[in-house]
């Protein structure tokens, strides 16, 4: 009998002590191509970029398994994997979602990594959470969930 109940216990605490795993940070509004409309901010505001005003077209496109590609003006530049994090953002003082890509591709015009906001379900906002920082608007393409 002594054996028996040492049994659950041990049983009791090896489930117990599982390890935890990483909460999931919801990223199905995220998903399907967006194209960059316009990147603001600075010290005085005093940036605001197009792709009129650059002559660059830039689109994304953000897959369910975190791989994406970047095109530039319509030719890939980029393709690679990216992540969601929390963050601590500058502007709400909240911890709020934050996106990374690993790329080396550059373009001090837009905003790639930084704190997500999607408005509605069209409109995609990335701040680098910098204070006098920059932040890019890219509009959903289609919607492909």
């Amino acid at each position: 009998m002594k054996n028996i109940g040492l049994i659950l216990i041990v049983m009791l605490g090896l489930c117990c002590c599982s390890p935890e795993e990483e909460p999931t940070i919801r990223h199905s509004d995220l998903m399907g191509e967006w194209n960059w409309t316009q990147t603001d901010g600075g010290i005085g505001f005093h940036i605001h970029e197009t792709p009129e005003s650059t002559g660059k077209t830039v689109q994304f496109t953000l897959k369910d398994d975190f791989t994406y590609s970047l095109l530039e003006n319509g030719q890939e530049v980029s393709s690679g994997t990216w992540q969601l994090s929390m963050e601590e953002s500058i502007y709400s003082g909240e911890t709020e979602r934050a996106m990374e890509f690993f790329s080396e591709y550059q373009n001090k015009d837009l905003v790639m990594n930084g704190i997500v906001h999607v408005l509605e379900k069209d409109t995609l906002m990335l701040g680098d959470n910098y204070h006098d920082g920059l932040t890019s608007r890219y509009i959903r393409k289609n919607d492909n969930r």
